[in-house]
């Protein structure tokens, strides 16, 4: 069946590899699900027919661009080097769709040209899974973000423009609409898609996350790149590894935008409804659940383990912040760790200054570790008073020296002369 779905593609090279990785995996011992042992033969026609049509379009396509770089036309340019681009990644070869996409840059002048061409870019990066140069694709993305802001304000201010020429003139009227470009709009989406998914893979899982809830739904259509469950799925397990209770509500479950995300994936909704009512013992259980589902995604697979320990920990620490003490036995229970694991966990949490509690291992308890406020209270009524009791002396001191006619002249720190 793997082969069947890669041959209704141009992936000549995946498919022979796919062939023999399931080859060699075949003459190891393993089976297929239905217990079958037989491969089907190398498609050789295929191979050769989709190379045919691949090399065919690739003399059409770099025809076509000689003559637009005849031609000096810079728009025509640029879609000449996307389509080459498309091309590429049609048949799988990201590196040289990556390149083609790059040498774009040249001719890509205008704010929604220049986010076309950073999309475009960042898409083969996700197909490469390795993201070069992130530093120069971070600021690429600022200076779109910035510009983004501008045209925002700026079509703001014709908007209320016209509102107040209306009003003016005695027209009523609903406040204005401000026009997007949708193109635009989507190119930035796609944009914030694929940094999201290079702070993911970077481990920066609450840039991650943020980046995730700010897409916008209805210009998230890019099924080649991420769908919406798969934006479900990553932002939903990076704000649970990182956001407080707070940020969690209103970032992720009080988000219309990313609601209808959620939507799309149901089982994690509710895993983080779970983890949001502190029933940290049915998350992890859920969690569990689909773990081996989350470990065939290729993107998140590398994250799952490090997410999980990430989001128990922060769950331990938002467990106890309502309580003042709390049984080991239990908390172990709750978290699913052993009693070795659980004090270890403890330990390192309590050295780390992020758990402000003392174990106490002859009651097997975790107690807070909350300051001596009688303590605090009477040092400072100490301080006070031995204060006190220098400015007394020091008065008591001067009035007798004046009484008895003695006076001692300075000079204070801006030079006045005191007695």
């Amino acid at each position: 069946m793997v082969l069947k779905n890669i041959q209704k593609t141009s992936e000549v090279a995946l498919y022979t590899k796919v062939h023999e990785d399931l080859k060699s995996s075949l003459a190891s011992g393993l089976k297929g699900e239905d217990g079958d042992s037989v491969l089907p033969k190398l498609d050789d026609v295929w191979v050769r027919e989709t190379k045919k049509i691949h090399d065919s379009k690739m003399e059409k396509l770099e025809h076509d661009l000689k003559n637009y770089k005849a031609n000096s036309i810079k728009e025509s340019i640029r879609r000449g080097f996307d389509d080459i681009g498309y091309h590429f990644l049609a048949a799988g070869d990201a590196n040289n769709a990556l390149k083609a996409f790059n040498s774009s840059r040249d001719y890509a002048e205008g704010l929604k040209e220049q986010a076309h061409m950073l999309s475009n870019r960042l898409k083969a990066c996700v197909y490469l899974q390795h993201f070069p140069n992130p530093n120069q694709l971070q600021e690429n993305m600022r200076d779109i973000e910035a510009g983004l802001e501008r045209i925002s304000a700026g079509l703001v201010k014709d908007a209320k423009l016209k509102d107040a020429k209306e009003k003016e003139g005695g027209i009523v009227a609903g406040p204005s609409v401000v026009a997007t470009d949708s193109q635009l709009d989507r190119s930035w989406n796609l944009i914030k898609a694929c940094m999201a998914l290079y702070q993911m893979s970077a481990g920066e899982y609450t840039k991650a996350a943020d980046l995730f809830v700010s897409l916008n739904p209805e210009s998230c259509d890019f099924p080649d790149v991420i769908v919406g469950r798969d934006i479900a799925q990553y932002g939903a397990l990076c704000a649970l590894a990182r956001y407080d209770r707070q940020t969690l509500k209103e970032k992720v479950l009080s988000n219309k935008g990313f609601k209808s995300f959620l939507e799309t994936a149901p089982e994690v909704r509710r895993m983080v409804e779970k983890f949001y009512t502190s029933q940290f013992g049915e998350f992890l259980g859920s969690f569990n659940e689909h773990r081996n589902q989350l470990m065939l995604d290729l993107l998140l697979a590398p994250h799952v383990d490090g997410l999980l320990a990430q989001t128990r920990t922060h769950g331990m620490i938002e467990f106890f912040r309502c309580y003042d003490s709390v049984k080991l036995e239990d908390m172990s229970r709750e978290f699913c760790y052993t009693p070795a694991e659980l004090h270890e966990e403890l330990v390192k949490l309590i050295l780390s200054g992020r758990l402000p509690a003392r174990i106490d291992s002859l009651n097997q308890n975790l107690n807070r570790d909350t300051p001596d406020v009688f303590m605090e209270s009477a040092l400072k009524v100490k301080q006070n008073v031995d204060q006190l009791k220098i400015d007394l002396h020091v008065a008591i001191l001067r009035s007798n020296l004046a009484r008895h006619g003695f006076s001692i002249r300075g000079k204070d720190d801006r030079g006045e002369i005191f007695l």
